[in-house]
């Protein structure tokens, strides 16, 4: 229990003999790990988004007053034989009244006597035909038909999901990337300095026959609580700020909803790549230090 102690003591030695390093350091992997906690967050944003891409790919029908109920029949059956089509659904005038009143207030159609609502289809493509380019074909085909009042889809976000889809998951993977190596960088620099300032005590445990366990475990712990403790408050100020955009703009709650799974994310990557560039520097100055010897 005493090594124990004593090696822990031994981890947390450097940070105040080094502390015009290890300060720097320390407020780099903040600075990392609050944008690591953005891209990560961003990245499982871009996920939802293209989740939803589906209801781009829905098209509303509106029939005319005219079209009597025998012909919507046929009409139905006509599209039902497209290709393209996954699933059709019809609404009734009386439904899309309730559909109306449900989501809106009734006051709105207080100074109307008749349900002005028409009657409608709504169409849902297959996912193989999921292209801006054939949704636009099939609006145009919709339109010219004489049974049709007017056609609804939101072609312009179609579009604009389809010429960022590739890189809504470029940016935040090559962020998390840069920002990763980043981190090597500075802590492996961290760790390579204090083992060059305690050089003669690491040769001196070697010579007792110290085991590689007993060398090495000050340094990755040392290594482990930069990591842990930068990213942990990086954690803590990216839940505040969440919180705080939640509660001051309600219409984004739904895409922030889920950001402890980004944030708990950075906590364990920032912490298990520390240690792990931890040992590898350690285990790296020991090899070095044994050929140098030979």
């Amino acid at each position: 229990m005493s090594q124990l102690f004593y090696l822990i003591s031994e981890s947390f030695s450097g940070w105040k003999e080094h502390r015009m390093v290890v300060f720097p350091a320390l407020v780099t992997i903040f600075l990392c790990s609050v944008l690591l906690c953005v891209a990560l967050f961003t990245l499982r944003a871009s996920n939802r988004i293209l989740q939803t891409e589906g209801s781009f790919y829905t098209i509303d029908v509106f029939l005319k007053d005219s079209v009597p109920q025998e012909e919507i029949k046929l009409i139905e059956k006509k599209l039902k034989t497209e290709k393209w089509l996954d699933s059709l659904s019809f609404i009734s005038k009386e439904d899309a009244l309730k559909i109306f009143q449900r989501n809106f207030s009734a006051e709105m159609l207080e100074m109307v006597d008749e349900n002005p609502l028409p009657a409608s289809f709504k169409l849902t493509m297959k996912k193989r035909y999921w292209s801006p380019g054939i949704l636009e074909e099939w609006i145009g085909i919709l339109e010219r038909d004489e049974h049709f009042e007017a056609v609804q889809a939101p072609l312009t976000w179609a579009k604009l999901l389809a010429d960022w889809k590739g890189k809504i998951y470029f940016f935040p993977i090559l962020g998390i990337f840069l920002l990763l190596f980043t981190l090597v960088l500075i802590i492996g620099n961290a760790i390579r300095l204090s083992l060059y300032s305690r050089k003669n005590l690491v040769e001196n445990m070697k010579y007792t026959g110290a085991s590689r366990f007993f060398i090495e475990f000050p340094f990755v712990l040392e290594g482990l609580s930069l990591g842990f403790l930068g990213s942990l408050v990086a954690a803590f100020l990216s839940i505040i700020s969440l919180e705080t955009i939640s509660r001051h703009f309600p219409i984004v709650h739904g895409i922030f909803e889920g950001y402890l799974l980004p944030v708990g994310v950075t906590i364990v990557s920032v912490s298990f790549l520390s240690a792990l560039v931890s040992l590898f520097s350690v285990r790296r100055f020991l090899l070095k230090d044994k050929g140098a010897n030979n």
